[in-house]
């Protein structure tokens, strides 16, 4: 059937739904909403209240009101069982046609202490139907119309999708027919059913990485080689380093050092706060390799950060060890080349670019990937492959507490850097109330009349009603405050030789200001940067506000990180980043606190990459999903008696999408 043959969807809708990668009758049904709103009715018993839908009559006058060019807003006064609510809707000038005093309306937003609501959507009542609806945020096409388009696909085609998990798993489990979940995602019936759709969608998910993680480690553990290192060449690597390492420093090193000696594959997986010292671990690791003539690669997710562990190497490194650097910007040298061929280049620092056809290893013994949650399984593999019996090391500077770890990893043996070196320069860090914002000023002014850099961070480029101090926003306003101030913007939406460029910039210092999403959390090193404002932080997890400060106060320079926030409930949960900079600390607390997020969201853990589980909630079924996974893994892989499960998770290695059948 094509997508024409559908009741509804004539050549024109076709076309909208071919431009937003929807090609066949089969991906309507399976591509699922990114959100659902909820629209229940509730009570004002307290304030100040999030999320609160409340039902009342507009007892003032409708204002309008013109910001600046780009920013309108609405207000009214709204009475709600006797109590008045002073509501403000921005950039929805066209409601104003429909709103009149004595209009019934139902609001949905946020409510602060002084009974203010800033509303993200308003209905007039008769329009107002209670449920659960689906948010797919397609362009051209509105949510409801895609909804019903996916009914008459599923009545069109009578279609069943059959199942890939064991009947044991689902029973045992308590979960959701594949084909049921897919049904009911598209309108779930009431909140405990959606919560049954999303448990189904995130085991199965979670089941998945897990048996990947175990077959990857278990392929990998297969055809290992011990390599002739000894304790006095242990004793030798450590006394070449200028300075003592941490004891945890110490145990991480001796791991590998075991690992490195055992007639097996090592795939360790190397875990440290940000500023624990991972990177000189993995350096000392390397050292050994190439103190018995064999080869080292060390893959990074940028230019940037390859050439910052390039620099650290030639820093602490031997003389006579000599490196190449290889990413996608640099052109290709046949001397390197040559170099990493026969041999004489004894470790090679790059990007993806390190499993091109034209690199070609002499000995390549050991492969170390840092940031490794930002790779995909392929291109690890592309570098394994060539040599499928080196060692493995991945580096991971998310703080994960151990047993998690364990679980999340499939097995694969785990060592934390729980620890950081005493002379690590130190982070202060205060939290500021949005009121308060004329605070930042002087840190601002501090920081640059010392020539050193700011950053600027907001979880959102585009202003909205719910955050209007977007990455665009900011960048005006520090323009306007500060126009001696060289700024620059970086977001997710640029490309990435745009984005890496800016950061080298800044790097250089070409910048002193830099107004930029999350996207500068993890890795590269800034050592001139001191200060980092974070906006909206209540709108983030701890262990991320955790890592952005860790990009200021580096090297000798001490640092200050101010977390400025909108909601006064946010306070005490973001206290603990005052009181503590224990990364793992701040990871089991953001796991025990549920997150700002959209409670249907699509959730992302920002770790590994998962698109429906969440790290902070979903603790129980990550333990479940482990233990069923290492129950039925040999039957996975080794018969031929859950052959659904086994091709779905092979077909999740080359990131292709699953069919029915």
């Amino acid at each position: 059937m094509k997508l024409t043959d559908i009741k509804g969807v004539g050549a024109k809708r076709a076309d909208a739904l071919e431009a937003n990668g929807i090609t066949t009758w089969e991906d309507v049904i399976l591509t699922l909403p990114k959100r659902y709103i909820e629209h229940t009715l509730h009570s004002l018993d307290h304030v100040p209240k999030e999320h609160v839908t409340l039902q009342g009559t507009i007892i003032t006058p409708v204002k309008l009101h013109f910001i600046r060019s780009n920013l309108s807003r609405l207000t009214f006064k709204v009475d709600v069982e006797g109590t008045t609510i002073t509501v403000s809707v921005f950039n929805q000038r066209y409601l104003k046609r429909a709103l009149n005093e004595g209009t019934e309306v139902v609001v949905h937003g946020n409510v602060d202490a002084n009974y203010n609501m800033t509303a993200q959507k308003v209905y007039l009542k008769a329009n107002f139907k209670e449920g659960i609806y689906p948010v797919y945020g397609f362009k051209n096409i509105p949510d409801k119309t895609f909804s019903s388009i996916v009914f008459n696909v599923f009545e069109q085609t009578q279609v069943t999708f059959s199942e890939w998990l064991p009947e044991t798993l689902i029973l045992k489990r308590e979960l959701l027919s594949r084909h049921d979940a897919l049904y009911l995602a598209h309108k779930p019936p009431s909140k405990d059913v959606l919560n049954q759709i999303l448990k189904r969608f995130k085991y199965e998910e979670l089941l998945i990485h897990q048996l990947k993680m175990i077959h990857l480690q278990q392929s990998a553990s297969k055809g290992g080689k011990a390599k002739p290192i000894t304790s006095k060449d242990c004793e030798y690597v450590l006394g070449q380093i200028p300075f003592q390492l941490t004891n945890a420093q110490l145990n991480g090193f001796k791991t590998i050092f075991s690992d490195l000696s055992e007639n097996k594959r090592m795939t360790r997986i190397l875990q440290g706060d940000t500023g624990s010292g991972k990177t000189v671990v993995a350096l000392l690791a390397a050292w050994l390799v190439v103190l018995k003539g064999a080869q080292v690669a060390l893959m990074a997710p940028t230019e940037i950060l390859a050439k910052q562990h390039f620099h650290t190497f030639s820093q602490l490194l031997d003389e006579s060890i000599k490196l190449a650097l290889i990413t996608k910007q640099t052109k290709r040298d046949e001397t390197v080349l040559q170099s990493i061929k026969d041999g004489s280049a004894s470790i090679v620092i790059g990007t993806h670019s390190l499993f091109s056809d034209d690199i070609i290893y002499n000995q390549l013994d050991l492969v170390i990937t840092d940031e490794q949650h930002r790779f995909g399984v392929n291109q690890r593999k592309k570098l394994h492959e060539k040599n499928s019996r080196a060692d493995v090391l991945y580096l991971s500077a998310t703080p994960i507490p151990r047993t998690l770890a364990q679980s999340l990893y499939g097995g694969m043996d785990v060592s934390i850097i729980d620890e950081k070196p005493n002379q690590q320069s130190k982070v202060i860090t205060r939290l500021v109330p949005m009121a308060q914002e004329h605070l930042l000023n002087k840190f601002i002014e501090g920081a640059t009349r010392a020539k050193q850099q700011v950053f600027v961070v907001s979880p959102v480029i585009e202003t909205s009603a719910t955050m209007p101090q977007s990455v665009k926003r900011l960048k005006q306003a520090y323009q306007a405050a500060y126009p001696s101030l060289r700024t620059a913007v970086l977001h997710g939406k640029m490309d990435s030789e745009t984005q890496e460029q800016i950061m080298a910039d800044f790097q250089a210092k070409r910048y002193d200001v830099l107004v930029a999403t999350t996207i500068v959390e993890v890795g590269v090193d800034f050592p001139d940067a001191t200060v980092m404002i974070v906006y909206h932080a209540e709108r983030m997890g701890l262990a991320q506000l955790h890592q952005l400060r860790g990009r200021v106060g580096r090297r000798e320079k001490n640092g200050v990180c101010l977390l400025v926030y909108d909601d006064p409930e946010a306070k005490s949960r973001l206290k603990i980043l005052e009181d503590t900079h224990d990364g793992f600390e701040i990871a089991r607390a953001d796991l025990n606190q549920r997150g700002h997020g959209d409670l249907f969201g699509t959730l992302q853990s920002g770790y590994l990459n998962f698109h429906y589980v969440d790290l902070q909630s979903d603790i129980d079924l990550i333990k479940q999903s482990a233990s069923d996974a290492k129950m039925v893994a040999d039957t996975v892989f080794d018969t031929d008696n859950y052959n659904r499960l086994k091709q779905y998770v092979f077909m999740t290695f080359e990131g292709q999408f699953d069919e029915h059948s």
